[in-house]
């Protein structure tokens, strides 16, 4: 089951409870820290997709993060600029607040995703 925000978007209900029961048991900064970094990242990949000019054909946000379907006609360098979005948007928001825990969760989501475990 989905919530559509738009005709393009949808955000998985299970997504929204755990998200929800999770800020609930752990009331913290550090929670929220995450749950920014993690909507940073995406938005940069968002980003990324309207500099490049690709039209993407839909973007899920569920348990494990966020997945966008673009079509097959992107370029390979345009795939690439899409998939060092997020990493960017985190480390730019790691220069703007070094040396907080805010930047700090930006570093490790960024470092995280640059791995190169296809499920990232």
């Amino acid at each position: 089951m989905y919530i559509y925000l738009s005709r393009k978007i949808k955000v998985s209900v299970i997504s929204v409870m755990a998200l929800t029961l999770f800020i609930i048991c752990y009331p913290t900064k550090d929670s929220f820290f995450m749950i920014c970094s993690a909507a940073i990242h995406e938005l940069g990949h968002l980003l990324a997709v309207k500099m490049c000019n690709i039209s993407p054909r839909g973007f899920y946000i569920g348990l494990c993060g966020g997945d966008m379907q673009i079509n097959s006609s992107s370029s390979y360098t345009s795939d690439i600029c899409v998939y060092l979005g997020g990493i960017f948007a985190n480390a730019v928001m790691l220069c703007i607040f070094y040396k907080t825990a805010f930047g700090y969760h930006n570093a490790s989501y960024a470092l995280l995703n640059a791995l190169p475990i296809s499920e990232l």
